[in-house]
């Protein structure tokens, strides 16, 4: 599994912490700061199956405080990944408010369906990385009937 992680300047620090819990797991990290840059993913010809998506990739490590700038970046995201019909990626966005959140909901129409909105304010460890990588796992894995 690829686990896309988009979190500003800090995303190679979340990325070193998670690839030594998760050295032998099957699961790879993909790093892209700014969330601008998510489609230069597909350009290189690469995937990913789950993304996580915090607050600092959009608002350019909380640099960019104009609402219309936020929105449009994080519009344009939605819609060029709901135009690559890859139905099966699931998007985790981090968020540290309720307003913020709000935002993320109204601009990701596109890809609302495959989406989970968490709000929580930092500091991040990377234990919580790591529950939510966890928790992205398990959620794709199949479900096996009990035996009888």
């Amino acid at each position: 599994m690829k686990v896309l992680i988009s979190a500003g300047a800090r995303s190679d620090i979340i990325e070193g912490g998670l690839r030594d819990r998760f050295k032998s797991g099957g699961v790879d990290f993909i790093i892209v700061p700014f969330i601008d840059d998510i489609d230069d993913v597909y350009q290189r010809g690469e995937y990913f199956d789950k993304a996580i998506i915090v607050e600092q990739s959009w608002t350019h490590d909380r640099t960019d405080t104009d609402e219309v700038s936020i929105r449009n970046r994080i519009n344009r995201f939605a819609t060029a990944c709901s135009n690559r019909a890859l139905d099966n990626v699931e998007y985790v966005f981090l968020t540290q408010d309720d307003e913020s959140a709000n935002t993320v909901y109204e601009e990701i129409l596109a890809i609302q369906s495959n989406s989970t909105i968490i709000v929580k304010k930092p500091k991040y460890t990377v234990t919580f990385f790591s529950t939510l990588v966890l928790s992205l796992i398990h959620i794709s894995e199949p479900t096996r009937p009990e035996p009888i």
